[in-house]
């Protein structure tokens, strides 16, 4: 996720026919991030002057939703199961034979 400054500052560059090598060195951004960005400015058919009118965290969230960063809730593995697996007698579970 960018910061307002370097998602403001990034699409105002590309208005102004800067090379797209500059705006990544200036930025420290690929060319994969900035084309996100470009693509969902063009997608949003705002102007420059209307983002910038929003508050930074508005734009932020436009360019980078929330949606995006949920994490995928994932079950822990049945931890007991596994240990009572392992230490059950003449188990080679754990590759030694006893």
């Amino acid at each position: 996720m960018q910061d307002y400054n370097t998602i403001i500052g990034a699409i105002q560059m590309r208005l102004n026919k800067c090379p797209t090598r500059s705006v990544m060195d200036r930025f420290r951004i690929g060319s994969s991030t900035l084309n996100l960005i470009m693509s969902r400015y063009k997608a949003l058919e705002l102007t420059i002057d209307e983002l910038e009118a929003m508050s930074p965290k508005k734009v932020e969230n436009l360019f980078y939703p929330q949606k995006n960063f949920q994490r995928k809730e994932v079950p822990l593995p049945d931890f007991q199961y596994y240990y009572d697996r392992i230490h059950a007698p003449n188990s080679r579970v754990n590759g030694a034979r006893i």
